[in-house]
This record gives structure tokens, sequence and C-alpha cells, in this order.
């Protein structure tokens, strides 16, 4: 969440705000897609290494245990480029820590995922299941927003932790965030324990063989176009928060209104995360709509609400007697629902294609569906750093021409949509 919604913003920033530029606007959003092609390219491979690997701690918990340590490294590192200006060190700096960081996540991310449906096969416990994951994965949103956003804001000339002294907040954000991948990855790694070996586990199909098993089944195709349409969607509305608030809503400190002091960094913090906030609230009424009307309805209105809502973002700060912030805020309030309801109902409805793969093929597989899964949302992913580098580049992201950054709107709203059409095919209702 930190690296999607802040990356671009950090190594460059909107010209004229005052902010040292490490990167030209094209360098890193072609970075970042190449983090993003690494995760994506990577998922199917560590999917097929997992679902074959055997072990004295099983397929998953070997990849937790010897990945992290590199994850978090890779995360601190980005943070951290060897120039306080536009050079190409920098660009070396980030290609290589951002491809180990990306990679890291994959081999990390991608096994421990792959535990879900193992965990119980009862359709209502999967939904409540997912709901606790979606909502500590929430918890760290709401740190990777509010909490990191305010050390941003707050830090920018430098601050000091305990005698060693940081250039600035995303550095403080980096260490912390990189001691708290350690922490919270192995505790899962040194407390779980895996399902024994079984008949079912011994995966014979090749690499490729694998993955053209993953789309013939009726149920994958319709699942993961639409949920990499709104992966890039709604990284596209998260990444261009911060430009949002730099040059419409909030651009100078000294504004008078309800953020009267704060950064602008700051108050992106506090707009990412009321979505995650309400969203949260939101879980338990979406998990009883999931098992009540279905999985299938309550996703595809996400679908529509999210191409519905999406659009008013190119009006902020037009409103008659609504100041700018509040403009802000109420867009990004209505965002709720959808993300709430792609958050608990996006691993049930995996889980349940992976059930019905095993139907299919006699195996359990989960790990290669997820790297699949993974393969499609993260190159979507990072397309959208090119989408939106783009929208810049031909509609400005300054204050005086701020069209670019409005524009991000109308173009999440139409793969938002494009996604409820495709999502009508998914074959399960329940």
């Amino acid at each position: 969440m930190i690296v999607v919604g802040w990356l671009q913003y950090f190594y460059s920033p909107p010209p004229g705000s005052g902010l040292p530029i490490y990167l030209p606007l094209l360098s890193i959003s072609v970075l970042n897609f190449f983090g993003h092609a690494v995760d994506s390219i990577s998922n199917p491979i560590i999917g097929y290494w997992s679902d074959r690997t055997r072990s004295a701690r099983g397929r998953r918990i070997p990849f937790l245990l010897g990945f992290t340590p590199s994850l978090a490294l890779g995360f601190a590192l980005i943070w951290f480029p060897p120039l306080g200006r536009v050079s190409p060190v920098n660009i070396m700096w980030l290609f290589v820590w951002i491809g180990l960081f990306w990679f890291s996540y994959t081999a990390v991310v991608a096994p421990y995922l792959s535990m879900h449906p193992e965990i119980t096969p009862y359709r209502k416990e999967r939904i409540a299941v997912s709901a606790w994951m979606a909502l500590f994965e929430l918890v760290g949103m709401i740190l990777a927003t509010v909490i990191a956003g305010d050390i941003i804001g707050k830090n920018k000339g430098g601050a000091s932790i305990v005698g060693v002294h940081f250039g600035d907040g995303y550095k403080m954000v980096g260490i912390c965030v990189a001691i708290l991948i350690l922490v919270t990855y192995y505790i899962p790694a040194l407390t779980l324990k895996e399902r024994p070996h079984s008949e079912s586990k011994e995966v014979p199909f090749g690499f490729f063989h694998s993955i053209a098993l993953c789309f013939k089944n009726p149920a994958f195709v319709p699942y993961i176009i639409p949920i990499s349409l709104m992966k890039m969607a709604g990284d596209l509305i998260i990444a261009v928060i911060p430009f949002l608030v730099k040059t419409v809503i909030w651009p100078d400190k000294d504004a008078v209104g309800m953020f009267h002091g704060m950064s602008s960094e700051a108050v992106a913090g506090i707009m990412q995360g009321v979505i995650v906030m309400v969203a949260v609230a939101l879980f338990p009424l979406i998990a009883w709509m999931g098992g009540r009307i279905g999985k299938k309805k309550v996703v595809m209105g996400a679908f529509i609400w999210f191409g519905i809502i999406t659009p008013f973002i190119a009006t902020v700060g037009r409103w008659p007697l609504v100041s700018a912030p509040a403009q802000g805020l109420v867009i990004l309030l209505l965002f709720a629902p959808a993300v709430s309801s792609l958050f608990v109902l996006q691993r049930p409805l995996i889980a349940d294609i992976m059930d019905y793969d095993e139907k299919l093929t006699g195996y359990r597989r989960e790990a290669m569906y997820n790297g699949v899964e993974g393969l499609m949302t993260k190159f979507a992913s990072g397309v959208s750093p090119l989408i939106m580098g783009t929208l810049f580049f031909i509609g400005g992201y300054t204050a005086q021409n701020p069209w670019g950054v409005l524009a991000a709107g109308p173009a999440a709203a139409l793969f938002g949509l494009i996604a409820a059409f495709v999502f009508r095919k998914y074959p399960f209702r329940d």
C-alpha cells in the first residue's frame, strides 16, 4: 500500500512543490511498471514451485521463512536513493531494490494466501476467515495511509530515532515497516502447521500445463479479468490521491479549513485512510450479505458502484457551497462499499474456484491459482502507474493545470464498468 500510494510521489513530486525530485516522471513510471512486472512474472513461478515443494514444514511455510528477510530489506532500501537529485545512480538503485522487493513479496504472500482454502472447506466459515484476514490487512492499510502520511508530512526535513538521523519521513516509514514485515510474517511461519501431505498434493503437471489448466477452469477467466481490471483501477485511485490533494484539495498547509496547519502529505494519508476505515466498518454487513444473497451479486454490485462513483473525482474543487477537502472526503467515503466487498469476498471467490479445480483435475493447486492470479493482477497493477504518468503528461499535474490528475477518476470508472460486464459470466452464484 505504501509503495503503491507513495513511491511515485516520493521520487517525482509535482514541479514547484518544493520537494526534491530524484527521478523524472517517465523514469519512475517505467521503474514502477518494472517492479510490478517482476511481481507478475514471478507469481506463477513461485506458485508452481510451492505446489511441488515437499518439506517437513509443508509446501508454504518454507517460503515465509526464507524470503521474509529480503522482503523487509528491499522495502526499506527503496526509500534511500543515494543522490538527492535526478541521476542515473538513482535509477540503478531503484531498479535493484524494487526488483528484490516485488520478487520477495510474491515469494512470501502467494504461499501465505495459498493456506487459506486449507483452513476450512465451508462457505460461511471461509467468508468469516476472509473477513478476519481483510480486517488485519486493513489495519495495516491504516498504518500505511493515515500514520505513514502523518509521519511523511511531519518529517520532511528529517528526524532522529534513538540517535539515528533520517533525512525524511519516508526513510523512517521504510525502517519501521521493514521491522513490522519481519515480525508479522514470522508469526505464522513459526506457529502454523500445514495439513499433512496427501495424494492430492502430489501435483504431476508441468509448469505451462499447470497454467493452461487454470484457464480451462470455466470459473477462472470470468473472475480474473474483472479482478485485474479492478486492481488496475484501485491502484490508480490510491496513487493519484497524494497528487489530487497537492494540486486541488489542499495545496497549502496555511489554507483555512478543516486541515489547517497540516501538510498535503498528511491530508493525503487521511484521505486514503478514510476509505479504509469506513470499509472496515462495513465488513460485518458485507460478510452477512455474501452469505445471505450470494458472493456474485455483492461483488457485481461493487463493480457497478465503483464505476458510478469514480467519475466524480473529475469534479473535485468545483462544487458550489462545499469546500474542496469536504468534496474529496465525500467522494472517497462513497468508495468504501466497493472496497469492503472486494476485501471480504475476493478470497472466498478464488477458494471456490480452487475447490472446483480439484474436481476437474484431482489435485490441490492453490499456489498455482494464486500465482496465475498474481501474474494477471500484478501486471494490471503495473500498468496503473503508466496510465497515471500518461494522464499527467497529457493533462498536467500541477495546481495550475491539474487535469491529468482529475482524469484518473473517469479512467478508473471505465475499468470498473468493464469488470462488471465480464463478471456476469462467473458461474457460481452462492
